[in-house]
């Protein structure tokens, strides 16, 4: 987040571009749930899509109620 000049949070697909691979997906997401549960991260919802590429969008984490987990926030 810092090269990309967030401050403290970061759209899930810059991780995913450089972590996938060697991690699949699912790992990828373990993982972050994983951090998110230690209280390390936190992941937030996109609220503005039309700031982002269907594509971006789709990297998001789904979620059972809709909509998805799109920011992973530093704690």
């Amino acid at each position: 987040y810092q090269e990309l000049g967030t401050e403290n949070y970061l759209p899930l697909f810059h991780l995913r571009q450089k972590l996938q691979p060697p991690l699949s997906r699912e790992e990828l997401d373990k993982a972050l749930y994983s951090l998110q549960a230690e209280d390390k991260i936190d992941l937030s919802a996109l609220q503005e899509a039309n700031m982002y590429t269907e594509e971006q969008i789709e990297a998001g984490i789904p979620q059972n109620t809709g909509g998805r987990l799109f920011f992973i926030m530093v704690q």
